[in-house]
């Protein structure tokens, strides 16, 4: 996975300087947060990501790491996932000081559940996702915004939502 990551961003720093300026890495997030899957029972847990997203003239790319555990309340069940994501998206001022990302794609999510009636049994699923996220970012000057992440994470097996706060610097 690092190295994956860093050829990635070996490419993008490589192209950014061949194409005069038109495409390169825009910012670095980083996401703490909460997320659910909404299913028969109250599950809760945290939620950390990180995105890295690129721009071409004004249209965005993402790729999203994200990572994330819950716990079923009344069932005692326990749920963890992974996730890696590729999206496009466009940026939208508000006003000088609100700026609203709009993204969707296609990505890979691991999700494992252990559950206590069965003996603590992991039961996986993995599947492809269509993750669509808005993001509302409050800038704070040229190099750090910070702002609130809605997730919601659709796939074959359960929907995963969350919100989540970002941490951006940028970079253009």
């Amino acid at each position: 996975m690092k190295n994956n990551l860093f050829l990635f961003l070996l490419l993008v720093s490589f192209n950014s300087q061949s194409q005069k300026g038109k495409f390169g890495i825009r910012s670095i997030e980083q996401n703490n947060g909460v997320s659910t899957t909404f299913s028969n029972y109250y599950e809760f847990g945290l939620n950390l990501g990180l995105d890295i997203t690129a721009s071409y003239d004004h249209h965005l790319f993402e790729l999203r790491f994200n990572i994330g555990g819950e716990f079923e309340f009344l069932s005692n069940a326990v749920n963890q996932y992974n996730n890696l994501n590729f999206m496009y998206g466009r940026e939208f001022l508000v006003t000088n000081w609100l700026v609203i990302d709009g993204f969707a794609g296609v990505g890979y999510v691991n999700f494992n559940k252990e559950n206590s009636d069965t003996n603590w049994i992991r039961q996986t699923n993995r599947n492809l996702n269509l993750p669509i996220i808005l993001k509302f970012l409050f800038v704070n000057g040229k190099v750090f915004n910070m702002g609130l992440n809605t997730n919601i994470n659709l796939n074959s097996f359960k929907v995963l939502y969350s919100t989540n706060l970002i941490l951006q610097f940028k970079f253009r």
